[in-house]
C-alpha cells in the first residue's frame, strides 16, 4: 500500500492481548475494518482473544501474516520501546496505544507511525459500551490524516488530534483526574474504615461532584475550607491526620488556594 493510498478498511493485525487489545479489537471487531491476526508471546491468550474476534493468532512479530496493512501495538510502554527494527514491520502503518509514548519511540519501526490512545482507564472485564470514548490521534506525516481518522472514528466519535506535547499534558492531567482523584478515594475511605463508617456516606457528595462538571470549570465548582481560608477547621483536620495523609491535605490545601490566586 502506498502512501497515499487511503483505502475505506483496511487489514489490520493487534499485537497485544490485554485491555487495550480487547477494547480495539471489539470496536473494530463491527467496523468496515478486518481484523487479520492477534500475536501475543502468550500464545494461550492471543488464541483466546482470536477466537472473540474471528481471526488467526499467532506468538511472533515475524509471523505477521503478509497482507496486512496496519500493526497497533496494544501492548505496555515498555513494551512497545523494547521492539527491534525489523522487517516485518517496516512496511506496514504502526500505531501504538499508549499516552505516554512519543512518536520518536517507534520511528525506527517502520517510516509511516501513529498513535491511537484511548484517555479512559480500560479493563478487559468490564469494556466500555460507549461509541464517545475520548481517542488522542497522532501520526508522523499529513498523508496519514485519513488513514488514523478513518481508523479511529471506527472506533469512537469523539477523536482528537494532539501532537506529541499535547498527549503528554493530556496524560498527566489524566493521571491528575482519574489515578489521584482515585487514590484521594482510596485515603478517604481508609479514615472513614477506622471510625466504622461506610464509605457510602460520600457517594452522592462524589456523584455530585462530577455531575457538576458538565457545566462547569472545576476551578469555579471549588467548595471547602482551603477555598474558605477556614484557617481554624484546616487545623483541626490536620490534627486528625499523620505522616503522608497530613502532607497530602497540606499540599493540597495550598495548591488549591494558589490555584485560587490565578482566576
Amino acid at each position: 500500500m502506498s502512501l497515499n493510498m487511503h483505502p475505506s478498511s483496511f487489514k489490520i493485525c493487534i499485537i497485544g492481548s490485554g485491555n487495550v487489545a480487547h477494547f480495539m479489537g471489539k470496536k473494530l471487531l463491527h467496523s468496515l475494518h478486518q481484523i487479520v491476526q492477534i500475536i501475543s508471546p502468550n500464545i494461550e491468550h492471543a488464541r483466546k482473544l482470536a477466537e472473540v474476534l474471528n481471526c488467526d493468532s499467532a506468538d511472533s512479530i515475524s509471523k505477521i501474516n503478509p497482507i496486512v496493512d496496519v500493526v497497533i501495538l496494544a501492548i505496555n510502554d515498555d513494551a512497545i520501546k523494547k521492539i527491534a527494527p525489523n522487517d516485518f514491520l517496516k512496511n506496514k502503518i504502526v500505531i501504538h496505544t499508549a499516552g505516554s509514548v512519543s512518536l520518536e519511540d517507534i520511528q525506527h519501526l517502520s517510516p509511516r507511525i501513529a498513535c491511537i490512545w484511548p484517555v479512559y482507564s480500560i479493563s478487559k472485564n468490564n469494556l466500555p459500551s460507549s461509541s464517545h470514548i475520548p481517542l488522542a490521534v497522532n501520526f508522523s506525516s499529513i498523508e496519514l490524516k485519513d488513514t488514523l481518522l478513518n481508523l479511529a472514528q471506527s472506533m469512537s466519535s469523539n477523536v482528537f488530534l494532539l501532537n506529541d506535547e499535547q498527549k503528554m499534558i493530556a496524560h498527566v492531567s489524566a493521571v491528575f483526574a482519574n489515578n489521584f482523584s482515585n487514590h484521594l478515594f482510596a485515603i478517604a475511605e481508609k479514615l472513614l474504615d477506622k471510625q466504622h463508617i461506610p464509605f457510602d456516606i460520600l457517594m452522592p457528595l462524589i456523584k455530585n461532584t462530577v455531575e457538576k462538571l458538565n457545566t462547569h470549570s472545576p476551578a469555579d465548582n471549588q467548595t471547602g475550607p482551603a477555598i474558605r481560608k477556614d484557617e481554624k477547621t484546616i487545623q483541626k483536620h490536620v490534627n486528625l491526620l499523620t505522616d503522608s495523609d497530613k502532607m497530602i491535605y497540606e499540599i493540597l490545601t495550598k495548591s488549591i488556594q494558589e490555584l485560587a490566586l490565578t482566576k
